[in-house]
């Protein structure tokens, strides 16, 4: 009897171990745009399909995230657009007076790639339906690809763009400005 509970002691902690390491091993904080292992753009619908359930679950749990302040330089003139539109100031907007001043920051890359960091605002904008969700890329989207020098946009909460993702229940990838202009 004490060896059978010697031996499911010793698997809990190989258990524990091991899921320690994994979720050590998960996490992904960068200043830099994903490398080719690491790119999130292989999640979208389109390369998932040849993914394992298994496979598609790992990358999906991996947190992606950038420091807007070391990724590229300011962007002040969209800042300033970015914080009217948190206001809530035009007609037919998700976003009030409750989500004004809510933007930590953003940068542009010299590669186009600009980072919108947001305070988090899933509090005041919780579990948003498919018509606010399309709302809100809609406003943020126009008012982004409104400047020519973007390219690409990751948005994000307090440097976690898996929160925001997770947040609108979309692919973890950059929005581009192809992919805006399509819709």
């Amino acid at each position: 009897m004490n060896k059978i509970v010697g031996i499911a002691v010793c698997a809990v902690l190989i258990i524990l171990i091991l899921t320690f390491n994994l979720l050590e091993h998960s996490v992904l904080q960068t200043t830099e745009e994903p490398t080719q292992e690491t790119e999130v753009s292989l999640h979208s619908p389109k390369s998932n399909k040849n993914k394992s359930t298994e496979e598609k679950e790992i990358y999906l749990s991996k947190e992606v995230g950038f420091d807007f302040e070391k990724s590229g330089k300011p962007f002040k003139v969209l800042k300033n657009d970015l914080l009217q539109v948190l206001r809530g100031t035009k007609e037919d907007t998700i976003f009030s007076e409750k989500t004004a001043g809510m933007l930590n920051g953003v940068s542009i890359k010299e590669d186009g790639t600009a980072i919108i960091d947001f305070k988090d605002f899933r509090d005041t904008i919780p579990s948003p339906s498919s018509a606010e969700k399309r709302k809100i890329s809609k406003e943020l989207h126009s008012v982004v690809f409104n400047y020519p020098e973007v390219s690409k946009v990751y948005y994000q909460f307090n440097g976690s763009a898996s929160a925001w993702w997770s947040w609108l229940e979309a692919y973890p990838e950059p929005i581009t400005r192809e992919d805006w202009i399509e819709k």
